[in-house]
């Protein structure tokens, strides 16, 4: 089950929780004894709200998010809580922004719900969880470092962090030490539910960085987190929306296209690619790099057996039904033209469905590949299939791969199992599967692990962990 997909139709219900959350919290420390402000207090009140925004964003975007969202905020909430004044003191007046505030929390809120909404959050998380489940701390900064790769160009890359910081390797710095603290000090803070946790503490602490200027004070290199030449934002990280998604801003319609928000210029332009103004996300400004507006009277059309979006003066064919719906185009708008006439069209970049999750087994011309290492790695026969994952019920099948090929699995290729570690014991190297989840992950199947002697996996030389 998926990580915000355990309780349904949440979306309505998640105010409500937070802002109980948050004044039980607020009042169990003034009886506490502790000092605290109105500025500080109202500080947490305003994560009440973002969690709200978090919701309809979600609820937007047509997927759920759990109860445990709330509940890692507010765990976030009471983490910080307790350190807010013992390491820097309550929020000052001075600087102190509500817009700056919600603006930020949505914004990062929005890169985690993205993860959700493209079914990566065991590939982010999973380490993480089942490392404070064990409070092992070595797999614990292995889980983090999967978190900030997987987070920390993303967030970098909103042009807000990106006008106010100056590195973005020492954002990245902070996140990992910010995460791994919270991890080691409070691991059921993350037991099991870190995508939940990770999401409420990284609203709030990149809320108090971006807005106060505050980072904790034993923070690794925080004097230079800060400054007035930042880095370049990189225009080939993750984008803050799905792609294929269509975005309010403002009230203009956007489309995300190659990572950047393209602006729809007229009306005539959006009918003549969209089916109907449904799945529209609202969305803050200054969430994602604007690019340039689609052509005025861009369209969709056919002359061969392909269907292509023509906008920018080339035509950019669409690679699969996939990647057509994906996109929300309209199929009864595709223009069918002249062969020639679109041939004398020049050819753009191909929008595909770019299947990324290291796990996935995605289908081609027939061929099955699993993904491991970023790779395509061809599957050679139904036998070693069935050897290796649970059934065929996962397969994705595209028009294109868009990651690179790496070398098929050998056809002996198999899982085994000795003093409790499990591997994929694959051309002649054994890789251990690092946790359950990650063995989930990628489908194999628990009834074919292999019970071998010690010896004979020791004499099997060890590849790359798989988590």
């Amino acid at each position: 089950m998926s990580i915000w997909d355990d309780i349904a139709d949440i979306a309505g219900d998640i105010f409500n929780y937070a802002e109980q959350g948050v004044s039980k919290i607020a009042e169990t420390i003034i009886d506490a004894g502790h000092a605290i402000s109105k500025e500080a207090e109202s500080q947490w009140r305003h994560t009440s709200d973002i969690a709200n925004q978090v919701a309809d964003i979600a609820n937007e975007l047509g997927i759920t998010i759990s109860q445990g969202l709330a509940d890692g905020i507010n765990d976030a909430i009471q983490f910080n809580a307790s350190i807010l004044q013992k390491e820097y003191g309550p929020f000052p007046d001075k600087g102190s922004s509500d817009a700056c505030t919600l603006t930020t929390g949505k914004a990062i809120a929005a890169v985690f719900v993205k993860i959700a909404a493209e079914g990566e959050e065991y590939d982010v998380f999973g380490l993480l969880s089942k490392a404070c489940e064990d409070n092992n701390k070595a797999m614990i900064k292995a889980g983090v470092s999967i978190v900030v790769d997987r987070i920390g160009d993303t967030i970098y890359n909103i042009p807000m962090v990106a006008e106010v910081l100056k590195n973005k390797n020492a954002m990245k710095d902070y996140l990992a030490f910010v995460i791994y603290k919270a991890a080691t000090e409070n691991p059921q803070l993350m037991a099991g539910r870190a995508g939940q946790a990770v999401t409420g503490l990284v609203m709030i602490r990149m809320s108090a960085l971006l807005c106060e200027g505050k980072v904790d004070a034993d923070a690794p290199e925080w004097p230079n987190l800060i400054g007035r030449k930042p880095d370049r934002a990189d225009p080939n990280a993750p984008a803050v929306w799905p792609e294929g998604s269509r975005v309010s801003i403002d009230g203009a319609i956007y489309l995300v296209l190659d990572g950047n928000v393209r602006h729809i210029p007229d009306p005539n332009t959006y009918n003549n690619l969209f089916e109907n103004g449904n799945n529209i996300i609202t969305s803050a400004p200054n969430l994602q790099v604007i690019g340039e507006q689609l052509t005025p009277g861009a369209y969709l059309a056919a002359g061969d057996t392909r269907v292509y979006l023509v906008t920018d003066g080339v035509k950019r064919w669409i690679a699969s039904p996939q990647v057509f719906q994906k996109y929300h185009f309209n199929a009864k708008v595709v223009k069918t033209i002249n062969v020639r006439d679109l041939k004398d069209i020049p050819v753009g970049n191909t929008i595909y469905q770019y299947v990324k999750r290291d796990g996935a087994v995605i289908k081609l011309n027939d061929a099955l590949y699993l993904l491991l290492d970023k790779s395509a790695h061809h599957i050679p026969d139904p036998a070693t299939f069935d050897r290796l994952f649970a059934n065929w019920n996962k397969i994705h099948e595209v028009a294109v791969i868009s990651v690179p090929m790496g070398k098929p699995l050998t056809n002996d290729a198999y899982l085994a199992t000795a003093e409790g570690k499990v591997y994929l014991v694959n051309r002649g190297e054994k890789r251990w599967i690092v946790s359950p989840m990650a063995f989930n992950n990628y489908n194999f199947n628990w009834g074919r692990i292999k019970s071998v002697p010690a010896s004979e996996l020791k004499n099997i030389p060890d590849g790359n962990a798989i988590n």
